[in-house]
């Protein structure tokens, strides 16, 4: 950096001794640049990296050709595309493929819906090139039309709408409006047409969306897309039409919603009116006999557009169990200070349930000035509500303490972590305040968890909060016992909502044999595992802390056999982000015996690997993918497409999920799915010039 800085300095008459002030300059807190080793520089926002070499390139536009398809590249293409002098060439070359030294168009018509965007920056182009405004929207609108994938119909609309909200006269817009009101055209498709109008309409589109809303012509888009979109556009000249549809309702306001999709009358019209509407909005609280649904909505509507005059309002309904918790949420919308005293005064007042009173305690971390801290820690005083005479539920204290764990000083923190250690706090407080541990992230407390773990019954409740505790921290001694926790409350589930055969331990064992022996035992699986632990026993079983007696198969200490489902939920999420590669393969492969919802969050939750765990997890995922047994139900296969797509990077994967597409009855899923994998690793999926049905890859 340091050579490049004089020389410019030189250039412009200036010392170059002066260089390493000017490196300190830039790469300090404000600057441009930021340190990302010694003698390393990167620039501190992404945007300037690319405005800069935007205006380099355009003046050598042939240069971004070397990088069409990598998506890095795309905010490159788009700013230059505006500064060159003429865009001309380089859209041609996109829209046109000559054959020599060039990158074919690719499956998902990368380079085509590229030139739509760039056209849509209204690029300058001489006369020669002046057909492209046409020819491009009409491409586009081509194979909008004929493609039956979702992910070209998201992309192209939203490149089409945006070309129309630049070039008006090109009737893009009104084109694409028609296709709302046809039933023969695909629901999903419709619904990418409405929010890419919504995204880049003008306020002249809105009118005709506003008639076809009222006309009931949108009841099929689902009502938070209409909001949206009617949200983003419509301005106040609306609104009369709209507290015209509210009063109408005449009480029938769930009826009322069906015949217009749902569409929330309260949220459209705080979203277009702001808080010149917030005074009539408050008179429905008045409504008698007010239904449960608009009981659920005006808070939020409030919170949202509201301003401090609502505060009195929605203190006053905390009271109304049946819209506490949106009121306290909309409490905390307004940001207004003065809203947490008045909440902790709540806290006491029994005409409020305990559950409310619980999440108005939860939600006291937003306010972490003294003030709060100390009327919370009086209320944890049994001698100061012995002598006021007031009276806390355990809940209510439980989530005081767990706020006071996230929002106070190191101090603070100890205190109620030795009431844990010291069996002082109830054990719906000991649970709150080993989570709020993990909510603010500090694992200082591990040693002492595996010591209060070692301690504890057995039978204690707290054992499992314990073991997710810790395995939200990373630690593998609880993965390992929250694995074996987990097949112990599956083989025992009683509420599962599906039906197979009875999971028993002799099955486990027969699988875990067969894994034993299978191509996943290697060196690379075993040292990611715990101690080189062996699958047969000790991975899910077996596993003893060598300074403690306790053990997760001491069958003196098996847990109670049935677990919440959120329970299980939350062990699960451990075990993906942080077991071993054997212990995520062995629950996906053995998926016969597991309820699918559980199956869904161990898929979700998987993170990126090192590159041979990585290969052997999606291998297991495309496995489920071709699955076609009648267990596999619900979206499973979609959301280990998902997965891959988010954690796959290997010319393997892209290879399979091309031989999987044709004729796959989620064929759309693969194709997202190939899509975002073969971005990643830079991989151009093309289709034979003699048999488009058959794709191949190319690098850039």
């Amino acid at each position: 950096m340091l050579p490049l800085i004089e020389q410019f300095l030189e250039s412009i008459g200036f010392a170059a001794e002066q260089a390493p002030e000017v490196l300190r300059e830039i790469s300090s807190e404000n600057g441009l640049l930021r340190e990302q080793g010694v003698g390393y520089y990167g620039f501190l926002h992404l945007t300037i990296q690319e405005y800069l070499v935007a205006e380099y390139v355009s003046q050598k536009m042939d240069l971004l050709l070397e990088h069409l398809g990598d998506s890095w590249w795309e905010e490159v293409t788009l700013l230059a595309v505006g500064q060159t002098r003429d865009a001309g060439p380089l859209l041609q070359h996109l829209n046109i493929y000559r054959g020599e030294n060039e990158i074919p168009e690719d499956i998902f018509y990368s380079k085509l819906i590229l030139a739509g965007r760039c056209l849509a920056a209204r690029p300058v182009m001489s006369e020669a090139y002046g057909y492209l405004r046409k020819t491009i929207p009409a491409q586009l609108f081509d194979i909008l039309f004929t493609t039956p994938y979702s992910l070209l119909w998201e992309q192209i609309t939203e490149t089409l709408a945006e070309i129309g909200g630049v070039f008006e006269d090109m009737g893009i817009h009104q084109r694409l409006l028609s296709w709302l009101d046809d039933e023969f055209i695909d629901v999903k498709l419709r619904g990418h047409i409405l929010a890419a109008l919504g995204k880049y309409g003008s306020q002249s589109l809105s009118y005709d969306l506003f008639a076809l809303f009222i006309n009931k012509r949108l009841k099929w888009a689902g009502y938070p897309l209409v909001e949206t979109v009617l949200g983003n556009l419509c301005d106040q000249s609306v609104l009369p039409e709209l507290f015209n549809l509210l009063y109408s309702t005449k009480g029938d306001y769930i009826d009322y919603r069906q015949e217009y999709g749902h569409v929330d009358l309260y949220s459209l019209i705080g979203r277009i009116g702001g808080t010149s509407v917030i005074a009539k909005l408050m008179a429905f609280f008045n409504v008698p006999h007010l239904d449960l649904h608009s009981k659920f909505i005006l808070p939020k509507v409030l919170g949202l557009y509201g301003t401090d005059t609502v505060i009195p309002m929605l203190i006053a309904h905390l009271s109304d169990s049946q819209m506490a918790k949106d009121c306290i949420d909309s409490l905390l919308l307004l940001n207004n200070h003065s809203v947490g005293p008045m909440l902790v005064s709540e806290l006491t007042n029994k005409k409020i349930s305990i559950e409310a009173r619980a999440y108005i305690a939860a939600t006291l971390v937003g306010f972490s000035d003294e003030g709060i801290k100390e009327s919370l820690m009086l209320l944890l005083d049994e001698t100061k509500l012995k002598e006021k005479k007031i009276s806390l539920h355990e809940e209510v204290k439980a989530a005081i303490a767990g706020t006071l764990v996230k929002i106070g000083d190191k101090a603070l923190r100890e205190h109620f972590f030795k009431l844990v250690i010291d069996a002082k706090a109830s054990q719906e407080m000991s649970t709150e305040i080993i989570y709020a541990f993990a909510d603010i992230g500090d694992t200082s407390i591990i040693p002492q968890l595996h010591d209060l773990k070692d301690k504890i019954s057995p039978e204690n409740k707290l054992l499992d909060d314990i073991l997710i505790v810790l395995g939200q921290m990373g630690d593998k001694t609880a993965i390992t016992c929250l694995v074996e926790r987990f097949y112990r409350s599956n083989d025992n589930e009683d509420s599962v909502d599906y039906e197979y055969d009875d999971y028993g331990e002799d099955a486990y064992y027969e699988y875990t044999d067969d894994i034993e022996n299978s191509e996943y035992m290697d060196e690379d699986i075993d040292n990611e595992s715990v101690e080189s632990v062996d699958i047969d026993e000790s991975v899910f079983f077996d596993f003893e802390r060598e300074d403690s007696d306790w053990s997760c198969n001491d069958e003196a200490n098996i847990f109670n056999s049935f677990l919440p489902r959120s329970r299980i939920m939350s062990m699960l999420k451990c075990i993906a982000k942080y077991g071993s590669l054997t212990q995520v393969i062995t629950i996906i492969n053995n998926r016969n015996s597991i309820s699918p919802s559980y199956l869904e969050v161990l898929i979700d939750n998987l993170p990126m690997r090192s590159d041979h765990a990585q290969s052997v997890i999606v291998d297991a995922l495309l496995d489920i993918v071709k699955e076609d047994d009648k267990w596999m139900i619900g979206n499973i296969r979609q959301i280990a497409l998902r997965s891959i797509g988010q954690i796959a990077y290997d010319e393997e994967t892209v290879e399979r999920l091309i031989a999987l597409l044709p004729g796959s009855d989620i064929a759309d899923d693969l194709y997202e799915t190939l899509w975002h994998v073969s971005r990643r690793l830079g991989i151009w999926v093309v289709a034979e010039e003699s048999n488009e049905t058959q794709w191949n890859m190319q690098r850039w």
